[in-house]
């Protein structure tokens, strides 16, 4: 590797540190490869998290397509695990209809070179997919400077999964304890309200359940009984658990209004 090739690798390194996006990361990343060798295409297609699809961008359409579908190419390097090159000749061969309307959108001639993005063994993130003349990506596949900007790239986009796998399990812890404060919450008033709704049938306890979910919601509440149940007492427990408890309370008799 020359030394106008390594500074080129680590300017390139220190770009894709600083990607505060796995998609962000992947545009740089295309955009640098195809300037870096004159590439006409560079995608990048993540696997989703049931392993089942591989998806990505291409000029302004989504695309997507299945994992256990061995009619193109994509496919194939996913459960191999092994990059393949191909020509003219051996994508002309493929029967999938989404694959070949993809590669009729490509310059005439060109051949593809498609790459497993691995951290390790273990763990396939998505795929790499460069677009060239056939001798181009022949010599690609030798290139040192590509093989590691490819190791990069698959460094960093596993930082954004775990990054982004991190916050959603906070985000779901979040929820969760949010959920059982909900209920310790709820339940306490429940028990408070039993001192003044006095009773432990299952329609008392219903009633004391409903007035905690009443409370905690922005809904109108319509309280309908007969005369003498007590609608005024509960109409008062809703309005003294809810978040506007500290607000006016008005009392209005509708059947001394007269018609």
């Amino acid at each position: 590797m020359t030394r106008q090739s390594t500074e080129t690798g680590v300017a390139l390194a220190l770009a894709l540190a600083r990607e505060t996006s796995r998609a962000a990361l992947q545009a740089r990343f295309a955009v640098q490869l195809q300037t870096l060798f004159g590439l006409p295409g560079v995608w990048c297609l993540d696997l989703d998290i049931s392993g089942r699809n591989l998806s990505g961008s291409w000029q302004g359409r989504e695309w997507s397509f299945a994992c256990d579908d061995f009619s193109h190419p994509f496919a194939l390097v996913a459960r191999d695990r092994q990059a393949r090159l191909l020509d003219g000749a051996a994508v002309s061969r493929l029967e999938n209809p989404q694959f070949r309307d993809w590669w009729q959108r490509l310059p005439a001639g060109s051949g593809l070179f498609v790459l497993p993005v691995s951290p390790d063994e273990r763990r396939l993130l998505g795929l790499l997919v460069l677009v060239a003349q056939p001798e181009s990506l022949q010599a690609l596949r030798e290139d040192s400077l590509f093989r590691d900007l490819r190791s990069l790239l698959a460094l960093y986009w596993a930082r954004h999964l775990d990054l982004a796998g991190r916050e959603s399990r906070q985000q779901w812890l979040k929820r969760s304890l949010d959920h059982l404060e909900a209920g310790e919450r709820n339940r306490s008033r429940a028990d408070e309200l039993a001192r003044e709704l006095v009773g432990e049938s299952a329609p008392m306890m219903q009633l004391r359940e409903q007035i905690v979910r009443a409370a905690g919601s922005q809904m109108a509440v319509l309280i309908q009984a007969e005369t003498g149940c007590g609608k005024d007492l509960v109409a008062d427990a809703v309005h003294r658990l809810s978040d506007r408890r500290d607000g006016p309370y008005v009392v209005l008799n509708c059947a001394a209004i007269p018609e």
